[in-house]
């Protein structure tokens, strides 16, 4: 068990999708007693999902402090966020401090756009990664996977992929049983294995 409490900081931005934030969420909140959860918007107002629930900031990008772990949904509203520049300098600096850094969907693009991820592993939603790669030519995008770990860098391709890479992440982070019983209270059918991917050859990405 880490020595002191975990702090999660998920960037939340217009038109981000509300399972690939808050499926990661609800598994680390599960650890309240280990795990803190804490939400960033760019202006400190609240986010509306692309499914039109708005989430509430505790947090702007000016007054954010440092996180263990830094979260990055995906949704339609990633191709504003990826000329955001107040967002990617944030990103530059707060990733020094983070000990994982977490990207679900098309939430890497992000990551990729700051050159965080230039050399490193990394993969994206199946429906977008052809736009995601165009943001960080010099990543190892691994287009058949179902998540990537490369160093603190975890990248998910999609909603329940971004649910087996947390349990991963919690696994490394406390052990294999906190996890496995975290996906069993949940009802949730943990899928261990970050390579397969069957909706790489249903998109024609082998």
């Amino acid at each position: 068990m880490p020595d002191q409490k975990l702090t999660v900081g998920a960037y939340l931005f217009d038109r981000f999708e509300l399972m690939t934030a808050c499926g990661p969420l609800d598994f680390f909140g599960k650890l309240s007693e280990h795990i803190s959860l804490n939400i960033i918007t760019h202006s400190g107002e609240p986010a509306s999902s692309e499914q039109g629930p708005q989430i509430k900031a505790d947090f702007s990008l000016s007054n954010s402090p440092s996180f263990d772990i830094i979260l990055l949904p995906g949704g339609s509203g990633i191709k504003s966020e990826v000329e955001n520049t107040d967002l990617l300098t944030w990103l530059q600096q707060k990733t020094k401090a983070a000990k994982y850094v977490v990207s679900v969907s098309s939430g890497s693009a992000l990551l990729a756009r700051t050159g965080l991820l230039d050399g490193v592993r990394a993969t994206a939603d199946k429906n977008t990664i052809q736009w995601v790669v165009t943001q960080g030519p010099k990543v190892n995008w691994v287009k058949q996977a179902r998540w990537t770990e490369d160093q603190k860098f975890f990248t998910a391709s999609g909603i329940s992929t971004g649910l087996d890479m947390t349990l991963t992440l919690i696994k490394r982070i406390f052990d294999e049983r906190t996890a496995q019983n975290i996906a069993f209270d949940s009802g949730y059918e943990w899928r261990g294995g970050s390579s397969w991917d069957s909706f790489a050859m249903t998109q024609g990405l082998m």
